[in-house]
């Protein structure tokens, strides 16, 4: 995170200088940025830093396999994820809590293999919450 500005820097590889989380997402999505991301992919040199990174490759992935519509549902999930981090951030911890409560609720409710793939980020996203 840059200390100065508060927003999350890119990976090696990913120079945006200035550009929110949005702002990387527009920029790495034309035809042009494309092809550098599916470089990167294709050699297996990058370092991710950061969710949104990962989500940007992942999007860049499959937008190659002609997944357009899964792609979009990547970006979207980014944005979901980092709207929730947010409203939590704004919360008291007794909020936090009751919030997390609901999500293990309805995680529960998802077929096994479901909630085995959501499992690492619902931990990650507790001890993200639980820092200060």
């Amino acid at each position: 995170m840059d200390e100065n500005t508060g927003k999350q820097l890119p990976a090696p590889g990913l120079p945006s200088p200035g550009l929110s989380t949005a702002g990387l997402f527009d920029h790495y999505l034309t035809d042009e940025d494309l092809a550098r991301l599916w470089s990167m992919l294709d050699s297996g040199r990058y370092e991710v830093l950061a969710p949104e990174e990962a989500a940007l490759l992942c999007v860049a992935w499959l937008v190659r396999a002609g997944e357009s519509g899964a792609a979009a549902t990547a970006k979207g999930t980014a944005c979901a994820w980092r709207q929730l981090l947010f409203h939590l951030a704004l919360c008291d911890a007794d909020e936090q809590a009751r919030v997390l409560t609901w999500i293990d609720a309805r995680a529960a409710r998802l077929p096994a293999r479901t909630a085995a793939r959501i499992a690492l980020p619902l931990t990650d996203l507790r001890l993200a919450v639980a820092v200060p």
